[in-house]
């Protein structure tokens, strides 16, 4: 009766096992042509500001390059403004320049004499402000994290800024003293400590793997240089003229430029390929060095037809409003003071380099950044994207200071990014 009973009840349904699911790519769908109308026209508007319009321009730039990576079909989102860096960029202004003024009379009222002459005694303030600019860099990554978005949920980067600091001074001090050896070992300690402070909502990032691959990338670079140097130094405690061999130095420079090249990219690779979010989520880099290479090549030359271009044609309209220059320039040579017309051609002179500027500005966003950016996302693969997106939300870091800091001190991280 029991085996009646239960040859009559229906078959459990067979289920597969659960597979990982596919890896999600990184794309990136920009527009060439629309990037360069942006930059050309923000740079045009910037150079009208005199230098005030670079804020809603590097703001409006972020907007664009953000829009167009997209992960599982939703855009990064940038939610920064233009005037809260403004702010924070006078603000900084204001502050380090009280902070020169109170250190260059400190050293006035110490009397020392061993500073007259001295040219590195009197660029003591500015070596003191070696460490503010690892700490405005890492401010800067912390605004622009916080400032970054992808389905509603913040990007962020904790506290950490004068802990940064001292151990980039570290690390850079140990690679300098070992003539550049250490580098690898810099880059590694330094990305570790930013990523393990970086989050996606609540979830943690983190870098694994340790400095060895690196290492033995950069010996690529290191040696040839090493044996470049020591080979110098050599001939100049001899008193000796180059033999023979320093023929071949063109050829080794050129070797450690394209290794070093190399390295950057296989740097690239081997710390975001080993880059965890929340433990589970893992990403994986493919970039080609030889890609690279052909981008920055062919946008060096496009960028310099360029500006030599707009150069040439701006030089042909100022001179056919303002005829021969040679005038206004023997004037002032001669210390006699040149008529309206030569000022009006000292304007006119001073304008031609602007159209030039702009457009620069503009190639090199469309030809090195843009093909860039896009070779980058092509090559990049996110596991196991669905624990990310478990990710709850995490609070607003307000930044007032906006990376103002970075940006006075010449140390922001790169333009749009």
């Amino acid at each position: 009766m029991r085996g009646n009973i239960e040859s009559s009840l229906p078959p459990t349904p067979w289920s597969a096992p659960r597979r990982p699911a596919a890896p999600t790519p990184v794309v990136y769908d920009g527009s060439r042509g629309r990037l360069f109308g942006l930059a050309l026209g923000r740079m045009a508007l910037t150079i009208l500001t005199f230098g005030i319009g670079r804020f809603w321009m590097t703001t409006r730039l972020r907007r664009h390059y953000w829009a167009s990576i997209r992960i599982d079909g939703s855009p990064l989102e940038y939610t920064g403004r233009a005037i809260e860096k403004l702010i924070g960029f006078l603000v900084a202004v204001v502050i380090l320049a009280v902070y020169l003024s109170l250190a260059n009379l400190a050293l006035t009222f110490a009397g020392l004499a061993w500073l007259e002459g001295n040219v590195i005694g009197l660029q003591l303030p500015l070596l003191a402000l070696l460490p503010a600019l690892f700490w405005a860099r890492y401010r800067a990554r912390r605004y622009i994290l916080a400032r970054t978005r992808w389905r509603g949920v913040r990007f962020g980067l904790a506290p950490g800024a004068w802990g940064y600091a001292w151990r980039a001074m570290a690390w850079w001090g140990a690679a300098v003293a070992s003539l550049g050896l250490l580098y690898p070992l810099t880059q590694h300690r330094l990305a570790r400590y930013t990523t393990a402070r970086s989050y996606f909502g609540d979830l943690r990032f983190a870098q694994e793997g340790g400095a060895g691959p690196l290492m033995r990338s950069w010996l690529w670079v290191w040696l040839p240089a090493a044996g470049l140097g020591a080979l110098g130094a050599l001939y100049a405690a001899r008193g000796e003229e180059p033999g023979p061999e320093a023929a071949l130095a063109p050829v080794v420079l050129l070797f450690i430029a394209i290794g070093f090249v190399r390295h950057q990219v296989f740097s690239f690779r081997h710390l975001n390929s080993l880059k965890t979010l929340g433990g589970k989520t893992r990403f994986s880099v493919a970039l080609g060095f030889w890609r690279v290479v052909g981008i920055y090549v062919s946008g060096a030359l496009v960028i310099g037809l360029g500006v030599a271009a707009t150069a040439a044609v701006s030089s042909l309209v100022a001179a056919a409003l303002i005829g021969d220059p040679a005038a206004l320039f023997s004037a002032l040579a001669e210390g006699r003071a040149p008529d309206l017309t030569g000022l009006l051609a000292l304007a006119l002179l001073a304008a031609v380099y602007l159209p030039a500027v702009a457009v620069w500005s503009a190639l090199g966003h469309a030809f090195l950044t843009h093909p860039l950016l896009k070779a980058a996302c092509a090559g990049i693969m996110i596991h196991d994207l669905e624990a990310a997106e478990r990710a709850r939300q995490r609070a607003h870091d307000e930044q007032a200071e906006a990376g103002g800091f970075a940006d006075a001190l010449g140390a922001d991280i790169g333009g749009a990014f």
